[in-house]
């Protein structure tokens, strides 16, 4: 039997695939109802998960959802490659209290998917630290901000963060050493 690109997409971040259902259906909340395009690489119980959240599957309203349906495989593939409180931990080699309380202090940036346990982004490590900046950045990031927003923010070159004439994500700027505190005031924008 062939895989699922939700199958697909467990298996390359070794998660359980209904860890995956539930990040999806917190995704689906989140967003307003919309029409699936019947040739959409989907599995019945991918698109069942879809109909139970109010998407339309019929083939009478045809609406590509190549936008959407990128956003859901986005946010799943954010959460799927993040880390747990202990996986945080043990890479920066602390407790998991202490995961815990930077994400109280906003120092690390966390998705808890319909609290359910906390999802780090992978993107504010550098090996078995923080990305140099991260967390001053972190503190300036709007507590409502959907995390595809932060994503979406932090990957896309800013005009803002110009090095050699080239423009920089603002990830690209803190691990090339650029000063936090530009990205800060650009997050507290969002």
């Amino acid at each position: 039997m062939e895989r699922s690109a939700f199958q697909r997409l467990a298996d390359s971040h070794r998660r359980d695939p209904d860890e995956l259902v539930g990040w999806l259906e917190d995704a689906l909340a989140r967003s307003a109802p919309a029409t699936l395009h019947p040739d959409a690489d989907w599995t019945q119980a991918e698109v069942d998960i879809l109909v139970s959240e109010g998407v339309d599957v019929s083939d009478e309203r045809p609406v590509t959802l190549d936008a959407t349906a990128a956003g859901y495989r986005r946010y799943l593939d954010i959460l799927a490659s993040g880390l747990s409180v202990a996986e945080a931990a043990d890479r920066l080699g602390v407790t998991g209290s202490r995961v815990r309380q930077m994400l109280g202090q906003h120092l690390l940036y966390g998705v808890r998917p319909r609290g359910r346990a906390w999802v780090l982004p992978s993107w504010q490590f550098a090996g078995d630290r923080l990305l140099p900046g991260v967390e001053v950045v972190n503190q300036a990031l709007p507590r409502d901000c959907h995390p595809l927003a932060v994503d979406g923010f932090l990957r896309t070159d800013q005009p803002e963060l110009e090095v050699g004439g080239a423009t920089l994500s603002p990830l690209a700027w803190l691990r090339q050493g650029g000063d936090p505190s530009v990205v800060q005031a650009l997050a507290g924008d969002l």
